[in-house]
């Protein structure tokens, strides 16, 4: 049987981003909280709201 696929993503400005997605961004990798599009202010760990729609995971 096959082994499932990881399938990584780079964020960028722009794209709609859903809870669960997973992304990587600043040499490190996120997860989605709650939907929304990405802008400067949604931006992982430089924009002004970020920590309401990412978090940290290893």
């Amino acid at each position: 049987m096959p082994e499932a696929k990881v399938v990584a993503f780079k964020w960028e400005r722009g794209k709609g981003y859903y809870p669960g997605d997973k992304v990587g961004h600043l040499d490190k990798k996120w997860e989605c909280k709650k939907k929304h599009q990405g802008d400067w202010i949604t931006e992982p760990q430089a924009g002004l709201y970020w920590d309401s729609y990412w978090k940290p995971i290893n």
